[in-house]
């Protein structure tokens, strides 16, 4: 069974993101709460893809995950083991997979998408697909964005406020986006 819905976590975390990344008075314009349901992810999701240009709305989520990662290490952090000293040890590269392993994981427990990471070397890939039936493709590409956010704000965050190459692609003809990045940082 698919679920069509977010976890109350993610929603927290997009909640919070979404607005601090809004200005205060144009939240109730264009997402009025007394409207919305109680997937506020979703109600946001159908809103922007109506009421914006595809690349802005993804550009909005992609801002909100980058946004929101703070919130997940604050509330989420020692429950998966990244806020705390023996990970924060490791080696630079095995820190930041063992990161986005344990990252990874708790976005399943918490959202319906399939999350599929390969590495080759230093250049990582990572597969978000769609498993939702209540999606159209634009809409699960743009919510794919703000998982996006928040593994670049991740790299970020752990790789000790150094810059990854870092780029997110539709694939063709699938609810899907791709990210690939390299464990590298940029000079």
């Amino acid at each position: 069974m698919t679920h069509q819905t977010n976890s109350p976590e993610l929603q927290d975390i997009f909640r919070k993101g979404i607005r601090e990344i809004l200005p205060a008075e144009q939240w109730p314009t264009l997402f009025p709460e007394d409207v919305s349901s109680d997937d506020l992810f979703l109600y946001v999701l159908k809103q922007s893809g109506l009421t914006f240009e595809f690349e802005t709305a993804c550009g909005l989520f992609l801002r909100s995950g980058l946004a929101g990662f703070k919130f997940l290490v604050r509330q989420h952090g020692k429950q998966i083991g990244i806020d705390n000293l023996e990970f924060r040890l490791q080696p630079p590269r095995q820190r930041l997979m063992d990161g986005l392993g344990r990252i990874t994981g708790l976005m399943r427990e918490w959202q319906p998408d399939e999350i599929i990471t390969d590495q080759k070397g230093d250049d990582v890939s990572m597969v978000i697909r769609s498993t939702r039936t209540n999606l159209s493709e634009s809409e699960a590409r743009i919510s794919q964005h703000f998982y996006a956010g928040l593994f670049q704000e991740y790299l970020y965050w752990a790789g000790g406020g150094k810059q990854y190459p870092f780029e997110v692609k539709p694939l063709e003809g699938e609810p899907a986006v791709r990210i690939q990045f390299r464990l590298l940082p940029v000079d």
